[in-house]
């Protein structure tokens, strides 16, 4: 009886944690919106970290201290699998361009003229969130842990094919933030 008590202990406390593939991520803005068609394609996301930088002072009565300064976040990064489509990989692509472009046309003498065009900021970035929450009860509404705010994707890995196969294509992107926000308070 006593080992039937122990499992049954332990199967209760199963649900006080919840497991890495419980997630839901709702996107937010212009640019991050088309996202939310493609987020049963996720395979992989990480809540960024955050950093407290701090700077030694020395307090009224001579004792050393570490005073907090300012904040910084970690980049949040997300992999995708690929539909047959690439459209993952076209939304972010998009999305890129809207900070850096590289143009290109031909001059008078047949020569290529290359610039690049730098977006502004408040297009690309200040309106895009997303939210990242769990689904403990996956019959009941997501709760949700974090609200990133800022984002703007900085790096978009390669995509690497192989000949033997049998795996699924993936992409995966880094963001850059300005704040994340804990829902949970």
């Amino acid at each position: 009886m006593k080992t039937v008590n122990e499992v049954f202990s332990l199967l209760q406390r199963a649900t006080e944690y919840v497991l890495n593939s419980d997630y839901t991520v709702a996107w937010e803005g212009d640019n991050a919106n088309p996202l939310n068609a493609y987020n049963h394609y996720i395979e992989a996301i990480s809540i960024p970290g955050r950093t407290i930088q701090t700077s030694e002072s020395v307090t009224a009565n001579s004792l050393r201290a570490k005073i907090g300064q300012d904040i910084s976040f970690d980049d949040f990064e997300i992999t995708w699998r690929l539909t047959t489509d690439f459209k993952v990989y076209g939304i972010i692509e998009k999305w890129m361009s809207k900070v850096k472009t590289i143009n290109s046309a031909n001059s008078a003498g047949g020569g290529a003229i290359t610039s690049v065009t730098t977006g502004f900021y408040d297009e690309y970035c200040t309106a895009n969130s997303c939210r990242v929450g769990t689904l403990v009860d996956v019959s009941g509404p997501p709760r949700y842990v974090c609200k990133i705010q800022g984002l703007y994707p900085t790096t978009m890995q390669s995509i690497p094919f192989s000949a033997e196969g049998g795996e699924y294509i993936k992409l995966t992107t880094t963001f850059s933030c300005f704040s994340v926000i804990n829902l949970l308070r």
